[in-house]
């Protein structure tokens, strides 16, 4: 990198020192506003009335009132979230809000992890839009008919709490770049040794992405196998080290092969054909031909919106506009935009993602090069963290690949992405043009634009999702509000639930419904708690059979759910057969609330309790 390129991102954290306490106190400020706002907006919204974040409340609870962790409570993911989670469920007491609380807290340091992070590969200013992005489209936000795909009532904790001790490993990073240091270094490890605890493809971006960027720097320091060696020691010791300790603290309360089995096991689920294979991991990744079509159909209309703005901002170096002319220029963008962008789709904006990212990448290596031949190692220490960052980036991408989004899995899976792209348009190809002696505020005044134009849009179709979410469940500190398809119905099971089933008798709900169990208070027996096609597949109806027949519960509740994302549409018609000839046999109804289950696209939950005698 020349010396006149390789001085912007010296400039930039030269002018964070110079800057006064009020201006480095401004962005901060903003971003808290905007989640604030959001936070009042979409309070009690966040978690689905029936999938997914039932397991998460469940699991928690179950664990903090003594049970074991695989043995007792079924478990798929490693064991630090819900340990976690149980943990703030001892401390503060058993409720939603409590986890929600708990999720705050854990939302706020993420938030004040990638503010330093973005800025110190950009600007404050990058950094505070791109967490306006986040706090107002990922942290919050409701974009499809389910909950639980925000960092309040996350459908799995390994996917918040694994990006933010992620973020936190890439931080520790950037201040073993500015300052080197073994301890940084082992720092990065011990939350990498976390990471692993949860989910395996956090866990490998992560790793990939801090050792990427500790390579980066041999690379460019040249010191030597000696010195790279050690620094491999202080990365991996650590990391093997908190993997032994958790390890070892679950073999107190259950056996050591069961303990090793739960903080290995998730690693044997990523090359399974049960999960990988099916419909519902394709259907994400979107390797299909229309998916990878609209892939660069996106990403040229993205090129369409930004080129005019581009290469007006490059005109203005040889023309003396008005800024009066430069403003109606910008609005006139912004307004075609607004006009163009819904034949599209904002929800599908994000599609090309994935070629922002390997085009950054592409950008940074060809800089760290420049760096390497100039000697210049200030120029290369922000490049190598932007590289880690947008390897981190990418190979979470990958799950979705050619259907990126900020909805469904996207909110954390292509997060850092779409912040990465906004600190591009708002820092990088400002400060490109002017360089070049182009204008950088008409070029920024346009991204502006267009980043209001998706927030504003954006905002429309949450507001759409949150009114539909006007029936309240629950009590107390596990209020909240759900949907009118399937609110009543959950509501008055509730009810029945309370009123028929003792606190000492079992209740298990198929195919998924654990939080009606955490809602009435209820254990679910045995180690297989929802019956998904994919857990189906996974353990085998004999396995499952043979568990129901050990550990049979008092009451059954059939809950409608419609699995065709996983490649069979009904439980007990397209899939489970046998265990639910099993459940005929051995379980008589009790009530039904709603339409019958499994039999159109109508609500409905029937009560079963087991029979004095099997029937013949």
């Amino acid at each position: 990198m020349s010396s006149r390129k390789a001085s912007r991102p010296q400039a930039t954290a030269s002018g964070a020192r110079d800057a006064t306490p009020l201006q480095r106190a401004a962005g901060p400020i903003v971003i808290a506003a905007a989640a604030l706002a959001m936070l009042a907006w979409s309070w009690g919204t966040w978690p689905d009335v029936l999938v997914d974040f039932g397991r998460e409340l469940y699991t928690a609870w179950r664990v903090s009132a003594g049970d074991a962790l695989y043995r007792d409570v079924p478990h798929v993911h490693g064991p630090l979230s819900p340990l976690l989670n149980a943990l703030g469920f001892r401390l503060f007491g058993v409720s939603l809000r409590t986890l929600v609380w708990v999720n705050l807290a854990v939302l706020a340091v993420l938030i004040a992890l990638m503010y330093r992070l973005l800025g110190a590969v950009g600007t404050r200013l990058g950094a505070t839009a791109a967490l306006v992005v986040f706090v107002t489209l990922f942290a919050f936000a409701r974009f499809v008919g389910l909950g639980n795909y925000n960092y309040v009532t996350p459908y799995r904790h390994e996917m918040t709490h694994g990006v933010t001790l992620a973020m936190a490993a890439l931080a520790c990073l950037a201040a073993h770049l500015r300052r080197p240091s073994p301890r940084w270094i082992a720092a990065a490890g011990a939350l990498l040794g976390l990471v692993f605890l949860g989910k395996p493809e956090i866990f490998v971006a992560a790793a990939v992405a801090v050792a990427a960027g500790l390579a980066a720097t041999l690379w460019i320091e040249r010191p030597g196998w000696g010195p790279a060696g050690r620094i491999a020691a202080a990365l991996v010791a650590p990391a093997a080290a908190v993997v032994l300790a958790a390890t070892a603290l679950l073999s107190v309360q259950v056996s050591w092969r069961t303990a090793v089995s739960g903080v290995w096991g998730p690693w044997g689920l990523a090359p399974n054909g049960a999960y990988r294979g099916s419909e519902f991991y394709a259907s994400s990744l979107g390797l299909t031909g229309e998916n990878v079509r609209l892939l660069f159909w996106v990403a040229g209309a993205w090129i369409a919106v930004l080129v005019p703005p581009l290469a007006l901002a490059w005109a203005r170096r040889s023309a003396s506009w008005s800024r009066a002319l430069t403003a109606v220029t910008c609005l006139g963008l912004v307004a075609a935009l607004v006009s163009f962008v819904p034949l599209l789709g904002w929800l599908d904006a994000l599609r090309p993602l994935p070629l922002a990212v390997v085009a950054i990448l592409a950008l940074t290596l060809a800089g760290l090069f420049r760096a390497r031949a100039d000697g210049d190692r200030a120029a290369a220490r922000p490049l190598i963290l932007t590289l880690s960052f947008a390897l981190f980036a990418l190979l979470l991408l990958a799950k979705i690949l050619f259907r990126a989004r900020l909805y469904h899995h996207g909110f954390v899976l292509g997060m850092p992405a779409a912040l990465l792209v906004v600190v591009a348009i708002v820092d990088w190809i400002p400060a490109w043009i002017a360089r070049r002696g182009g204008s950088a505020g008409l070029f920024r005044a346009a991204a502006f634009g267009v980043l209001g134009s998706a927030l504003v849009s954006h905002l429309v179709i949450l507001n759409v999702e949150l009114s539909d979410t006007s029936y309240g469940i629950g009590t107390g500190g596990d209020a909240f509000r759900a949907d009118e398809a399937r609110g009543p119905a959950v509501r008055e099971m509730l009810d029945v639930v309370e009123r028929t089933v003792s606190p000492e008798q079992t209740l298990l709900a198929l195919p998924e419904g654990l939080m009606l169990n955490y809602l009435a208070r209820r254990v679910s027996p045995g180690p297989y708690a929802e019956l998904l096609p994919t857990e189906v597949a996974y353990y085998g109806e004999d396995r499952i059979l043979l568990a129901l027949a050990a550990h049979p519960p008092d009451y059954v509740l059939l809950v409608h759910k419609d699995t065709s994302e996983y490649g069979a549409r009904y439980f007990a018609r397209d899939y489970g057969q046998r265990v639910a000839a099993w459940l005929h046999q051995n379980y008589q109804s009790v009530t039904l609330r709603g339409a019958f289950p499994f039999t159109d696209d109508r609500f409905g939950i029937l009560l079963l309790k087991r029979a004095d005698r099997p029937r013949s």
